[in-house]
């Protein structure tokens, strides 16, 4: 019996191997990709774990909020304090040296600060009265610094120092023979005339700091804030002088000399709100102080006729001082630190500090026989105070 082949199952035999043997090779070159991959990402952990290690050997890991020292928790990538840390304190915030310059653009400003009284020195005149002419200082600059340490915890001193110093003058022309002027009355010396002359004040002012001083930190909604109070001590040098130089017969100069020492307690507090991250903020600061001293004045006149009065008062006095400043304030990080810039408008009042002449308004009466018709009284309690703007800016290094 003659077995027959059929052709089409051997095709299929044959079709069934080369499968077989296709997907055995599949698999191996599966098996070579899976191990080249798991080769690779070995590599690159051991790659990422030596450059960890590298960098906890040169940066040793530092709790956030201690190394910013800001309160303000870290971003998503692990910053610490994020931008805001930035625009915080206006050179204030963080541990590091605190060091600034600037200036006070102000204007002096008194109770009352007479240079003469002009009225009419006929007797018959009926209801007379007299001008007064007070000294009108302008605005001028003032120089300031300041230098101080802040530790991690807020905790720091300070020292500042800033400084005035200005003049004015009054020139009175000559008058009509019906008119007279007087000077000025430092304890009680003056003159009259009705000649030109000029009349001169002067302010010199040196004003030296020490303090402690406590940062805070905090959250309001979206914002941050932060708060500095200091206390410490104040030192004060305030010095006024008056001259009146009168070409008339007789008196022919009249000078007056007043100085201030003293020393208190002075405490501030500051607080600022930043602006999101943009590294602008909002401050107002205001600080007090009570000085206690000695007031030392000198007056003199000098006559034609070679006579030359002097007089001198010396008392203990007490000042106190009060200071307003709200501005605002833009801070960056640099390479050197956080630099900061501070504009702001300023005001402070300086009770009882006297006035150039040490005297009060001049008043005109009627004149009478024998009397000049002008009384006068000595005013030890004109109120000093300053007006206008300060610019400064530092580092926090």
């Amino acid at each position: 019996m003659t077995r027959r082949t059929c052709p089409f199952a051997g095709t299929v035999f044959g079709f069934a191997i080369l499968v077989t043997a296709v997907s055995a090779a599949a698999g191996e070159v599966q098996l070579t990709t899976n191990a080249s991959y798991e080769t690779r990402l070995n590599a690159l952990e051991a790659e990422l774990a030596e450059f960890r290690a590298q960098a906890t050997h040169m940066s040793p890991a530092v709790p956030c909020d201690a190394a910013c020292d800001c309160g303000v928790p870290c971003d998503s990538q692990d910053r610490c304090c994020g931008n805001s840390c930035s625009s915080q304190g206006g050179g204030m915030s963080g541990p590091g040296l605190i060091a600034g310059v600037g200036f006070y653009h102000i204007r002096p400003y008194w109770t009352n600060n007479p240079a003469i009284s002009i009225g009419p020195s006929a007797v018959a005149i009926a209801n007379a009265k007299a001008e007064q002419i007070d000294f009108n200082y302008s605005l001028a600059m003032a120089p300031r610094l300041w230098l101080g340490f802040r530790g991690a915890g807020g905790l720091g001193m300070r020292a500042d120092y800033w400084t005035f110093n200005q003049a004015d003058e009054v020139s009175v022309p000559a008058l009509l023979p019906a008119s007279i002027f007087q000077t000025a009355s430092p304890l009680g010396l003056a003159g009259t005339g009705n000649v030109a002359s000029t009349f001169r004040s002067g302010l010199e002012l040196h004003v030296v700091g020490l303090e402690g001083m406590k940062g805070f930190t905090g959250r309001l909604r979206s914002s941050w804030w932060t708060a500095v109070v200091t206390g410490g001590v104040r030192y004060v040098h305030l010095e006024q002088s008056y001259r009146g130089a009168v070409n008339a017969t007789g008196l022919t100069f009249v000078s007056s000399n007043q100085l201030f020492d003293g020393i208190g307690p002075t405490a501030s507090a500051e607080l600022r709100h930043g602006i999101g991250a943009t590294g602008l903020s909002v401050y107002g600061q205001s600080r007090g102080s009570l000085l206690f001293g000695t007031s030392h004045q000198t007056a003199t006149s000098f006559f034609a006729q070679g006579e030359q009065p002097v007089r001198n008062a010396d008392h203990h006095t007490l000042l106190p001082i009060a200071e307003l400043e709200v501005g605002t304030s833009y801070t960056s990080i640099t390479p050197l630190g956080r630099l900061f810039f501070n504009f702001a408008f300023v005001g402070q009042g300086w009770f009882g500090a006297g006035n150039s002449s040490n005297s009060d308004l001049i008043v005109f009466t009627r004149p009478t026989a024998g009397t000049r018709g002008f009384q006068e009284t000595a005013d030890n309690n004109s109120n000093l105070g300053f007006l206008g703007w300060t610019f400064s800016t530092g580092l926090t290094y």
